[in-house]
Order: structure tokens, then sequence, then C-alpha cells
């Protein structure tokens, strides 16, 4: 019985620990796993420059949203990656008060002690990387460059 309590708890705090870190990803305000309609995401975020649309089957419905450079997809519905390139959106929000822009200084970051990213080229680092869930954030000249998030699935 106690086994089975304990085993029970666990879950429980391993599940909200997950969630809190999926709610410290956001691009205006709006978290990675929300699920949002096309109408929506046009009413929250504007008319996109160009808009994607790839129904895969049973694989499911892939719609991408491109702002300028920067781009956030959606799989059925939930949101699952964006790529930030310019100081159109904020994002991180639930994480850094104010959020953080293409074009701040990098200093922003450090109470999500960043770390640098060895493994991809260029001045890459790393936020919330002791989690499968990483958000990347490129520097140029000691300027946050682009920030970037995918689901693992």
């Amino acid at each position: 019985m106690n086994r089975t309590i304990l085993r029970a708890v666990v879950s429980m705090v391993a599940g909200l620990v997950s969630a809190s870190v999926m709610s410290a990803y956001d691009v205006d305000s709006v978290c990675v796993d929300t699920v949002m309609t096309k109408e929506e995401v046009i009413a929250r975020f504007g008319e996109p420059d160009r808009y994607q649309y790839n129904d895969a089957g049973p694989d499911g419905i892939d719609e991408c949203y491109h702002y300028g450079k920067s781009f956030i997809k959606f799989h059925d519905n939930v949101f699952i990656e964006f790529s930030i390139c310019d100081s159109s959106f904020v994002a991180l929000k639930c994480s850094i008060p104010g959020g953080v822009r293409v074009g701040d200084p990098f200093e922003v970051l450090a109470p999500l002690s960043p770390r640098r990213a060895h493994w991809i080229k260029g001045e890459c680092y790393a936020l919330f990387h002791d989690t499968d869930c990483m958000v990347f954030v490129d520097i140029s000249e000691g300027k946050i460059d682009s920030i970037y998030y995918s689901d693992p699935l």
C-alpha cells in the first residue's frame, strides 16, 4: 500500500514539474502546448505573411504561421514550436519579467542560467538545459539574435 501511494506522489510531482517547465515557454504570453484554432492564432498574433498547412493523414495536421523571419508552429492545433528572429515578438515572459526580445543584451538571460550549446555551431546557448525541452538562443555581438524552441514530441 505504501509503495502505491509513493508512486502516485512521485508521478504527481513529476507531472507538476513538467507542467511548470512547459509553461515557461511562451511567445507573447501564449504558452507552448496551448490549443488554438487558426482563427484564434490570427486574432492573437495577426495575419501572417505566409501560412503553411500540411495534412499528413494519421500523423496529424501541421500549421505554420510566418511573420517576417519568425514563425510559430502548431500540430493538431497545439502550439509546439517557435523561432523568433526579430523584435516584433516577446518570448519567455513566464520566466523573465517583461520577457525577452531579439536585440536584448545577452545579460537579460542570466536568471535562466544559460549554458553554451557546444554541439551547435556559432554562439548558441541552451536555456532550461536540465530538461528534454530546451530553448536555444543565438547571440551575436553580445545581443540576442534569435530564440528557438521545438517540442521534442
